[in-house]
């Protein structure tokens, strides 16, 4: 009975190889390793934390009309730098951007920062959302 689940999940993700098209990684505080943990932040300090969202095609076709909305916890102040996208807003607690095209072993990233509430619960656990969708030669792929 395992065997026959474990083929038919290796058979479902082998007939969707589009998943495996956009990576997506995020890199939280943006200060040194050596002297910050990663994916940790300080609440109540008076600048906002960078944070960096990295898409990348991992496929060998282009992707289209790319689709980031990055949703912040816990009410979070968010502060949006100039950068090079320019399609990139801030509505209500989301960052949301779109990227015309990536084409393959291409990658694009967007920046922005966060500031913690001075007050929360000691050591709290709190989790940045991403979603993505995109287009490719198979139709259109979301990604929660």
């Amino acid at each position: 009975m395992k065997r026959l689940i474990c083929i038919l999940l290796i058979l479902l993700y082998l007939s969707n190889p589009a998943i495996a098209d956009l990576d997506v990684e995020m890199t939280i505080p943006l200060k040194s390793k050596e002297i910050y943990d990663p994916n940790k932040l300080i609440a109540g300090v008076t600048w906002h934390e960078r944070a960096q969202v990295t898409l990348s095609n991992t496929g060998d076709k282009p992707l289209y009309d790319i689709e980031v909305v990055v949703d912040v916890p816990l009410q979070m102040d968010i502060d949006l730098p100039l950068q090079e996208i320019s399609d990139i807003n801030v509505e209500g607690q989301s960052i949301k951007t779109r990227i015309q095209e990536l084409k393959p072993g291409e990658s694009v990233d967007f920046i922005f920062g966060v500031k913690p509430p001075a007050s929360i619960e000691f050591r709290k656990d709190a989790g940045f959302s991403i979603s993505t969708s995109y287009t490719n030669d198979t139709g259109n792929i979301q990604i929660l």
